[in-house]
C-alpha cells in the first residue's frame, strides 16, 4: 500500500480471510454459530450481524432478576468462548436494556 509516497511493508496473515472475500460472510456465520448455541443453552434469543450481536429474553416482571442473571451468565459463557477463539468482547460497547410497557413494569 502506498501512503504519501511511502510504501508499507508486505505482511503475511497467519489467520483470517482476505478483506472482501466471497467466503468471508459465510465463514463468519459458521464461526459465530457457536455463540447462538450458547444463547440457546441459556434459553436466550440472539441475533448476529457483522460485528453486532443482540441477546434478549422475555420474562414476567416478577422474573426480571432471574432473567437478568440468565443473560449475564450467558454473556460470561460467550466471553469465555470468544477468549478461547482469540476474540475479545468489548465491554465498553456492551449494554443492558430492560423494556416494558407501563402496565408491565415492576
Amino acid at each position: 500500500m502506498l501512503f504519501r509516497g511511502v510504501k508499507s511493508l508486505a505482511r503475511t496473515a497467519e489467520y483470517g480471510v482476505s478483506h472482501g472475500s466471497v467466503l468471508g460472510p459465510l465463514l463468519f456465520v459458521l464461526y459465530m454459530a457457536d455463540l447462538e448455541l450458547i444463547a440457546r443453552r441459556h434459553s436466550d434469543e440472539a441475533h448476529f450481524y457483522a460485528e453486532d450481536s443482540q441477546m434478549y429474553i422475555f420474562s414476567k416482571p416478577s422474573d426480571a432478576l432471574t432473567a437478568e442473571d440468565r443473560l449475564l451468565s450467558c454473556l460470561d459463557n460467550m466471553a469465555a468462548w470468544m477468549k478461547s477463539n482469540r476474540l475479545s468482547l468489548n465491554a465498553s460497547k456492551t449494554q443492558f436494556m430492560r423494556c416494558a410497557t407501563s402496565r408491565r413494569q415492576v
